[in-house]
């Protein structure tokens, strides 16, 4: 919707194409969003945060299989619901019992 909004007031009195101007928009988000997301995969290998990056991807890909799903196969928008509700709630639920693993681990690690 923004996208749209800000190619037809930016560039619709000099005659370019919309499309072109959402084409241009969307690959400068992709290429900030990369450089965003490698600092952060960086910062999170720097720190050996690997269980928390591996719940990130699978969450990501989840979400992507899910939505692409619904997009692609033409799910109702009532099983859509119920299969959002239940992915979310097993990832917080996975996110749950991946802190308290970590919490466990940490604090036997001070121990020995």
């Amino acid at each position: 919707m923004y996208l749209h909004l800000i190619a037809s007031i930016q560039l619709g009195h000099q005659g370019v194409e919309k499309h072109y101007v959402t084409y241009i928009l969307i690959a400068g988000g992709l290429v900030v969003g990369y450089f965003l997301l490698r600092a952060m995969v960086k910062w999170f290998i720097g720190n050996g945060l690997f269980d928390f990056l591996s719940y990130l991807m699978v969450s990501g890909v989840l979400l992507i299989l899910l939505f692409s799903n619904y997009f692609l196969l033409g799910l109702s928008i009532e099983y859509f619901h119920v299969l959002l509700r239940a992915l979310l709630q097993g990832l917080a639920g996975l996110g749950g019992c991946l802190v308290l693993w970590n919490g466990i681990k940490m604090v036997f690690k001070k121990h020995n």
